[in-house]
């Protein structure tokens, strides 16, 4: 892949080493040897010795706890080497090449991040991959089925969008610092949006490359979904709060009552 040697890619593992060695697999089967990789291990069950032994230049950063998404990406972020980061998740698969990405970012500086297209094992579109902000009018229309986002995740366009997910995330590795990184108190969920706004907010631009492809295990890492909804609500909540003011804060909870 051409400027690969200008990418850092950082993952963070939770519950997901049964799905590491296809996805670096195809890192640099697809792309190419000339990239860093660096694993934050955010899981102490899981050692990663054989990663380790079959992925010798990959770099491990070992965690204490389970930190949360963005900590431990914000970990990983701080040792790279590379020009451009890519925040991606374990349970995926490089389908293709991604050089259109690094070379939008050379020729255009007021890209500050770029999303790839999630797409499931079956070629499928993945939903709520990439769209429009979470405000809450589209949260109520996502509710009665018209999510205006849809037209986002299946176009074969690029084009410029309000968020794409952290799970296959490009950004300028200056823009990420300008803006502190993931914000932290978030702990899984939200926190892709919350820094694409903020990249936003500072006047560049956050763009949607759907022929840029990556398969994606939806919810590969996930083992228990009551704490995953637990996890969503309270990054919601912080982002209605953070982003919206009290009295949106309590609208979306009040919405999420009349829709459980």
């Amino acid at each position: 892949m051409q400027n690969s040697n200008k990418l850092s890619i950082i993952i963070v593992n939770y519950h997901s080493e049964k799905y590491l060695d296809k996805c670096l697999s195809s890192i640099y089967g697809v792309w190419g040897q000339d990239l860093e990789i660096i694993i934050v291990n955010n899981d102490i069950a899981e050692s990663l010795q054989n990663i380790i032994e079959k992925f010798p230049a990959v770099k491990i950063i070992q965690q204490k706890e389970n930190v949360g998404f963005g900590r431990a990406h914000n970990a990983g972020a701080q040792i790279t080497k590379g020009k451009y980061l890519l925040f991606l998740n374990p349970d995926t698969i490089i389908v293709n090449d991604a050089t259109d990405i690094l070379n939008k970012f050379e020729q255009d500086n007021s890209v500050g991040i770029i999303g790839a297209k999630l797409v499931n094992s079956e070629g499928k579109n993945q939903s709520w991959s990439v769209g429009y902000e979470a405000t809450l009018w589209n949260i109520l229309k996502n509710k009665l089925g018209f999510p205006e986002s849809r037209r986002i995740w299946e176009s074969a366009q690029t084009q410029e969008v309000e968020w794409t997910s952290g799970g296959s995330m490009f950004i300028r590795k200056e823009i990420f610092a300008e803006v502190g990184g993931f914000d932290e108190k978030f702990f899984l969920y939200f926190e892709d949006m919350d820094l694409c706004k903020r990249v936003c907010k500072i006047g560049k631009k956050v763009l949607y490359f759907p022929s840029v492809r990556i398969e994606h295990i939806e919810g590969g890492s996930v083992e228990n979904k009551n704490k995953q909804k637990k996890d969503y609500y309270a990054s919601q909540d912080y982002y209605f709060s953070k982003h919206f003011g009290l009295i949106q804060s309590v609208l979306i909870r009040l919405l999420r009552k009349l829709f459980v």
